[in-house]
């Protein structure tokens, strides 16, 4: 079933390159997507650059907000094999994204991604996402 493919393909697809095409394709096929998500969240990280776009493509098609999040945010450790330049509108898409998540999974998010804020806006950025974050969590329990 749906659901035991994707856990299969999220345990072994990250070790095995050679099926990384078609773990890409029964990825796209999921119809449930937060079991797609789950199953690019594993297999972005690793994929070749010609793979990267079409995974990407994968992602962006998901419909829930808080799902594309998940999908989108896996491809952020390549973005640079993905665009020439600064991919603002990847940026862009990925932050409208992440706006739809609970603060549980966002905090998240955010922790993970830590590097890339800090290197994109310093450590001052950073600083003032945490006072934001801790702001916004005083106005909701």
């Amino acid at each position: 079933d749906e659901s035991s493919r994707a856990d299969v393909l999220s345990a072994i697809a990250p070790n095995l390159p050679e099926i990384w095409p078609e773990a890409l394709a029964a990825a796209r096929d999921i119809g449930d997507e937060r079991r797609r998500a789950n199953v690019l969240s594993a297999i972005a990280v690793n994929l070749p650059e010609q793979l990267l776009r079409e995974a990407l493509a994968v992602a962006r098609d998901m419909k829930a907000e808080s799902y594309r999040a998940k999908g989108l945010n896996a491809f952020v450790p390549n973005v640079h094999k993905m665009f020439d330049s600064f991919p603002y509108d990847f940026w862009c898409e990925l932050i409208h994204s992440l706006a739809s998540l609970k603060r549980r999974e966002l905090l998240g998010i955010i922790g993970k991604n830590s590097h890339i804020i800090k290197e994109l806006g310093g450590s001052e950025t950073f600083r003032e996402i945490a006072d934001a974050v801790d702001d916004v969590g005083r106005w909701f329990p």
